[in-house]
């Protein structure tokens, strides 16, 4: 083969190679992008998954927080106390007796402490059957009811209309939803009932 012939067949060796990294390179691309829109989408599900998952977790978290609050009960802590005595000591000497949940014995006992040091007077109170009078912590009579309620004897409206709104009041103020109630049927007119439900 001539000089020539060698040049020719290089020529077309070379414009073959030329034509086949060509070929390759935008093969390379082709598969490259297409990888790259996968491995986009895969990271894109990846994030909306792990999206969904946060989410459940903050709705499970949320979901265990309200049952926690539920059965941990009534609670005020010590500068709504305070402030809770406060308020009722102008009406200091006001009687009051005591029904809780077993639930919320700890909460009966706080009840119990606000109201005698704002100078409240704490009464027995007055047993449904005589015969099986039990008090929980010898001071309240047991009940199993839910919520807060603070309720006296239509007869003593006078009386203790002003404290019982006052108790009333005080407590929602501290994020307790209290309820007032006067009862035209409430043989024991002698106190306020502060009656401590389950939460």
């Amino acid at each position: 083969m001539s000089a020539e012939e060698w040049k020719s067949l290089l020529d077309i060796i070379a414009v073959a190679l030329l034509f086949v990294t060509f070929a390759c390179g935008a093969a390379a691309l082709l598969v490259g992008n297409a990888v790259n829109e996968r491995q986009k989408e895969k990271l894109r599900q990846f994030e909306l998954d792990i999206a969904k998952a946060n989410e459940k977790a903050e709705e499970e978290h949320l979901a265990r927080v309200r049952i926690e609050e539920k059965l941990s009960g009534w609670k005020l802590d010590a500068a709504a106390q305070a402030r809770i005595i406060e308020t009722l000591k102008k009406y200091a000497k006001t009687p009051f007796d005591l029904g809780a949940n077993p639930v919320e014995m700890a909460f009966m006992e706080t009840m119990d402490g606000i109201l005698g040091s704002a100078g409240w007077t704490r009464q027995i109170p007055k047993p449904d059957n005589p015969l099986a009078s039990i008090l929980l912590n010898g001071k309240a009579r047991i009940n199993y009811v839910s919520g807060i309620y603070v309720e006296f004897a239509q007869s003593r409206y006078t009386d203790f209309s002003p404290a019982a709104g006052a108790l009333v009041l005080a407590l929602r103020a501290e994020g307790i939803p209290a309820q007032g109630q006067m009862s035209p049927n409430e043989l024991d007119t002698t106190a306020i009932h502060v009656v401590i439900g389950s939460k």
